[in-house]
């Protein structure tokens, strides 16, 4: 996620995202787009898993185990 100043992720965002499990890491220049195709919360495990295209061209990857 872009941590830089103009970007369109706030602290608070990236605070309250945290506060849901996720792990963020941010840049301080816009060089990588990510579109987000879907997160799953599993109850048994209480995970959050999602799946992102990070390049926009069709290739999805999920978290590595």
């Amino acid at each position: 996620m872009e941590g830089r100043r103009a970007a369109t992720w706030s602290a608070a965002d990236l605070a309250e995202l945290a506060s849901f499990g996720f792990a963020a890491e941010t840049r301080d220049s816009a060089t990588y787009c990510a579109t987000i195709h879907g997160i799953e919360f599993a109850v048994a495990t209480r995970d959050y898993i999602g799946v992102a295209n990070p390049r926009w061209h069709g290739g999805a990857r999920g978290p590595r185990r």
